[in-house]
């Protein structure tokens, strides 16, 4: 992977701080006992809070001395999960590409004599730190002579994870990875943006590291922080999802386009990347920002699908399963949930897999170890039968079909409790069914996760209609689970349809810290690159939102670009903010349509040409600043890649 780093003259600041911290801390009495000194180098603008905790008084641990390593690191935990390790390996490349110095990770707990960094619970960090008490997910970090403690959370979590766990269904408790993930961004000084195969990560150079007296700790707000996808990103790239046309000869260099794998959607200039790059990979990305899940009611989303694999006889065998059409033929894409027959489906698969006290994990798709999935077909709940139809809710798009499906919900969650008290039913409210109709009462094992912003996305909530809406769906089913829910939230969604730069940090903030007693945490679904370039700054305030909503998202922009773009900053931050002003502040003349498709009329409102003449001419300055050849150059134009197709796509809307 490059790696840029952030230059020495940017570091006295970070420095600077540092060593105030350091002698304030240093000068506490002498009488061994904890004190509550102020731990300002805890305070970090551009980060979410933590609890300070007591400190003992002992002198600064040395990690790196003029480039020469004065610590090693030792992890304790004999299991290490992926994203542990990953982060153990981040930490020592991030401290040697700051400070010059390799730390040796070490097979055995270091003498008392020499620095140590431990990671995870040990017999040392036990007489401090009773790590089964830290909340699932939080950690623990603390100094003491030559030791730095980061300590995660070993509690256990509530089900099994056999069955439970994968690559696009996270469920762990990785408390001590967060520990890392914290420490390196509060004392080493390390941020990542965006992908770091495209200069996304920055590090603070500095000849010596040294650890003042700290002891604080933190959990998430949030335990659901999942991102989709979560691995990489493949050229050809696009900027606009739902385009499938050829690059426009104006925004093509073949020979570049050769090495990069230019994109053949519409109207998309090269991706400026590193020659030869052909992928981006996520999983580190959302590692470091601490992407992950502990909430333990996993969606089998739109399950079970695929079932014309059983054959024709199977299907023609079990008509009664599926939905009626117009004409009076059977939807075999569909369940129709008004039918006796899909309650007994569905119910089978819960015996196949729970019954007999077994946990046998075969067969039944939508059943994990903790709960059943009741999700449908991904289209509109439609069916013509009787009984549906006598449920039907006509001139309602959010809710047409809420009382057919609130109906088998009530009745299998009955069924379900009856037979499996210690199960759970996640129900996923969406497309026509995603209200609560009035009348019903759902046992205590209903979990829900809600789709509330499809199909516009989350930015939509900008709109004051669409934030009312929402925040009701939210409010109706978190009282009809009984407590707090989860939410399918579409990152895609209207960066999907422009190249303008969407950005909105402090809506997705004002969302989450609105809602933090209603909400357990979100599935992010997202779609292309483009969100992790020219939508990066939003999507990375959105991850720290999910961490904690009490972030500075002011304070955090800046940072972002006084980090990135070097000599640049001003220009690029004044630009950065009119993108945030022009789309979060400006009145719309109506909502979103379609699945967050921009109408001219709402395109022009925010992005008038005088405003895009504004932009061009911010983008021009921060380039005159930066050298082509200079990383924060690059950075620049990795941000800005699709900047001439939004001029372009503006020019086209008028």
């Amino acid at each position: 992977m490059t790696e840029y780093l952030v230059s020495k003259r940017f570091s006295k600041v970070f420095l600077g701080l540092a060593a105030a911290t350091l002698s304030a801390s240093c000068a506490m009495n002498r009488t061994g006992q904890p004190q509550m000194p102020n731990q300002a180098h805890l305070k970090v603008s551009d980060l979410t809070p933590v609890t300070s905790l007591p400190v003992n008084d002992h002198q600064p641990v040395p990690i790196v001395r003029d480039g020469v390593p004065q610590a090693v690191i030792y992890v304790a935990t004999e299991e290490r999960s992926d994203k542990l390790q990953m982060l153990v390996d981040e930490m020592v490349e991030c401290i040697r590409l700051g400070t010059g110095a390799k730390l040796l990770v070490v097979d055995a707990m270091p003498s008392a004599d020499k620095p140590a960094i431990i990671v995870g619970a040990s017999s040392e960090s036990s007489k401090f730190i009773d790590s089964t008490v830290i909340p699932v997910e939080g950690f623990r970090i603390m100094t003491a002579p030559n030791r730095v403690y980061l300590v995660g959370s070993t509690q256990g979590l509530p089900y099994p994870q056999k069955g439970m766990a994968s690559l696009y269904h996270p469920y762990a408790n990785n408390g001590t990875a967060w520990a890392v993930a914290d420490f390196l961004e509060r004392f080493v000084g390390v941020r990542w943006y965006w992908p770091i195969d495209a200069w996304g990560r920055t590090i603070v150079k500095q000849d010596s590291l040294t650890i003042p007296p700290s002891n604080y700790s933190d959990a998430p707000v949030f335990q659901m922080r999942m991102h989709h996808p979560p691995f990489s990103y493949h050229a050809p790239w696009k900027s606009r999802w739902f385009d499938n046309g050829d690059v426009p000869n104006e925004f093509k260099d073949k020979t570049e386009a050769t090495a990069t794998g230019a994109s053949k959607g519409d109207d998309y200039p090269n991706m400026p990347l590193p020659q030869g790059t052909k992928e981006l990979p996520m999983k580190p990305l959302l590692t470091f920002l601490r992407s992950d899940n502990s909430w333990p009611y996993q969606i089998r989303v739109h399950e079970p699908q695929s079932l014309w694999r059983r054959g024709g006889d199977w299907l023609a065998q079990h008509q009664e399963l599926f939905s009626v059409t117009a004409d009076g033929e059977r939807d075999t894409r569909v369940f129709c949930y008004s039918s006796p027959a899909t309650l007994k489906f569905l119910l089978d698969g819960c015996e196949e897999v729970w019954g007999k006290g077994g946990q046998r994990l075969v067969g039944a798709s939508w059943v994990t170890t903790s709960c059943v999935t009741v999700s449908p077909a991904d289209v509109a709940v439609k069916c013509e039968c009787s009984k549906c139809r006598e449920l039907w809710q006509p001139g309602d798009s959010r809710g047409s079909a809420s009382r057919i499906m609130s109906d088998f919900l009530q009745r299998f969650c009955k069924e379900v409790q009856s037979r499996w008290p210690d199960k759970k039913v996640l129900y996923l409210p969406y497309w026509n069914y995603a209200t609560l109709p009035e009348g019903y009462d759902f046992p205590s094992n209903l979990e829900v996760m809600l789709a509330a912003n499809f199909p516009q996305g989350l930015p939509e909530l900008q709109h004051p209609e669409a934030r009312e809406n929402t925040e009701k769906m939210l409010h109706d089913w978190s009282r009809a689970a009984g407590g707090r829910i989860t939410t399918w939230e579409y990152s895609l969604s209207i960066t999907g349809w422009v190249h303008a730069p969407v950005q909105f940090p402090h809506v997705a903030q004002e969302y989450y810290r609105a809602n933090r007693n209603t909400l357990a945490g979100s599935f992010l679904n997202g779609g292309n690159v483009a969100e992790w370039s020219r939508c990066a700054p939003s999507m990375y305030c959105w991850m720290k939102v999910l961490w904690n909503p009490e972030i500075d998202i002011d304070a955090t922009l800046d940072e972002m670009c006084r980090r990135l773009f070097g000599e640049g900053a001003k220009p690029a931050h004044e630009l950065l903010t009119l993108m945030v002003e022009r789309f979060e502040a400006t009145e719309w003349p109506s909502r979103m349509g379609g699945v967050g498709k921009v109408s001219a009329p709402i395109y022009n409102a925010i992005w008038p040409p005088e405003v895009v003449a504004e932009m061009q001419e911010l983008r021009r300055q921060a380039e005159a600043k930066l050298p082509k050849d200079a990383v924060e150059r690059k950075r620049l134009d990795y941000w800005l890649w699709a900047f001439d197709a939004f001029v372009k796509e503006a020019q086209e809307m008028k």
